[in-house]
């Protein structure tokens, strides 16, 4: 049975497994020739430093492997041989995962991925959850930072309020063959919480929770505008809001005793805070390759608006105590430039 091009939708890791035990089958001079693979090696892309397309580095000679899954990719090693290479593709197939891990202390994570490739169109869409807890009600000894008195001054005592919880929602929607060679839209749904541990009294109410909404934008082009360059372009928007909500008016001692108190949290202050950020973050990189030479026009901006707000401790103290309203901007640009030799022996 030949293997069809589905089998390289996938990724590295996976095919390099299921390629052992395969026959590689060729025809020379009217002669088959068949050897059975025993060996592989799976190289991730553009993040693994063994890899040829390592830091999205891309030249004449390794052009494959930025093709369709399923392309061979051959070059000369070490002087003697010739090593034979195959090209994946793991984003061009459709996927549904599900992963479930626990864990000591009420710890569990769970991921579920889902992904539809309509090839003739040219459009993919996805979506994901992700939702990470743990209790974190472990026992730890009281008190904490005494180390000279007897044993029978310590207690052992449960961490109730150290708990997290997180949960993630992600759909996209990305188009391949359009005037750009790729149009990504994104949009991440995230919200926390997590509980405040004091050391030296047993905190229950006091915690922290957020949410984080984070559009997303992707353009890129090869040959834009005119031959040889390529234009990339990201765009992030995000609208972050987080609370400090601390509004105990007693406390509860590891000895089970009740005091009057005003917060948990070190300040001494009631706390519900409403904190607001907005942010837009974009990167645009434009690279020309002519001949040898390789030219990186790199611009990165940057503009953050955070508006931080407590009423609730305003109202006990006379004055808003959370910090001030600010606004940043910030750009960087760079410019870059390469030039790998002929035989790719000098960069």
């Amino acid at each position: 049975m030949i293997i069809n091009k589905e089998f390289y939708n996938r990724s590295a890791v996976d095919v390099a497994k299921d390629l052992l035990g395969k026959v590689l089958v060729r025809e020379v001079d009217g002669k088959i020739l068949k050897g059975k693979i025993v060996e592989t090696e799976a190289y991730i892309g553009e993040s693994d430093k063994a890899c040829h397309a390592y830091n999205g580095r891309r030249t004449k000679r390794t052009e494959p492997l930025y093709g369709e899954g399923g392309i061979s990719y051959i070059y000369f090693i070490y002087g003697l041989y010739h090593c034979l290479n195959v090209v994946t593709r793991e984003d061009e197939c459709d996927l549904v995962g599900f992963t479930q891990e626990f864990a000591s202390f009420g710890t569990s994570k769970t991921l579920v991925s889902v992904k539809k490739m309509f090839e003739k169109p040219g459009i993919q869409i996805g979506g994901g959850f992700f939702h990470n807890k743990s209790d974190n009600n472990y026992k730890m000894t009281y008190p904490v930072f005494e180390t000279n008195l007897p044993s029978s001054a310590y207690q052992e005592v449960i961490r109730n309020n150290d708990y997290y919880r997180s949960t993630m929602y992600n759909v996209g929607l990305t188009f391949t063959k359009f005037w750009f060679d790729k149009i990504e839209l994104e949009c991440a749904f995230y919200n926390n919480k997590k509980g405040i541990q004091a050391l030296d009294f047993d905190s229950r109410f006091s915690h922290t929770h957020g949410t984080n909404i984070m559009p997303t934008l992707t353009l890129e082009k090869k040959n834009f505008l005119f031959k040889n360059l390529e234009f990339k372009s990201g765009l992030v928007t995000p609208i972050i809001h987080t609370h400090l909500v601390d509004t105990a008016r007693t406390k509860r001692q590891w000895d089970g005793t009740i005091t009057n108190t005003m917060g948990e949290t070190d300040d001494n202050l009631l706390n519900y805070s409403d904190d607001k950020q907005f942010e837009i973050r974009h990167k645009l990189n434009l690279k020309y390759k002519l001949k040898q030479h390789t030219f990186n026009l790199n611009n990165q901006f940057t503009y953050s608006r955070y508006r931080p707000k407590d009423d609730y401790t305003a109202e006990y103290v006379g004055f808003d105590p959370s910090g001030f309203p600010s606004n940043m901007k910030g750009n960087t640009l760079g410019l870059a430039h390469e030039y790998s030799s002929r035989n790719n022996k000098l960069l």
